[in-house]
């Protein structure tokens, strides 16, 4: 290809970006879930593959993920399985990040809408260094474990509070 061509190229993709019609820029994206907390292990594991299915179908490049852990919801999410309406106080947290066209999107949202057992998604625009950054502190990580942190023998303190427990009753 020679310089000209290259620069035609270049000016094609600028001229797409700039009009909005950039459907075929691939972007960074991740789809945040929740599956009812009654799906077994194994079922877990299908659900998991199921929705990885479902973005291999669509040509994505996985960018990282989080493997669903179990989280308490906010509030309760009402869910219909197998015919009979359900209220859901916890659930199995997990996401995907993955580059993908903005088209595919649709397609995507639609597939995720048909999983019976997943209570409810998002899919939100994200970018490779945020995914790095969770992935690389779990602490940023809504669905990842807690750190244990040891606890000293013999320490009573609470919340920066180093006086003997005889000195808080008699104060």
């Amino acid at each position: 290809m020679t310089t000209d061509q290259l620069e035609e190229t270049f000016e094609d993709q600028t001229e797409a970006l700039a009009s909005g019609d950039d459907k075929d820029v691939r972007r960074v994206y991740e789809v945040g879930y929740h599956i009812i907390p009654t799906v077994s292990e194994e079922g877990l594991e299908k659900e998991i593959a199921s929705i990885t299915a479902v973005l291999k179908k669509e040509n994505v490049d996985f960018v990282g993920e989080r493997v669903p852990a179990l989280i308490q919801l906010a509030y309760s999410l009402e869910h219909i399985v197998g015919g009979v309406k359900n209220y859901f106080d916890t659930a199995f947290f997990g996401w995907i990040a993955f580059e993908a066209s903005p088209a595919s999107i649709a397609a995507i949202d639609a597939a995720m809408k048909t999983h019976e057992n997943v209570l409810r998604h998002i899919i939100i625009k994200t970018t490779r260094e945020t995914v790095a950054a969770t992935m690389a502190d779990p602490g940023l990580d809504v669905g990842a474990p807690k750190p244990e942190i040891p606890e000293e023998d013999g320490d009573t303190t609470v919340d920066g509070d180093d006086s003997a427990p005889e000195e808080k009753e008699a104060a």
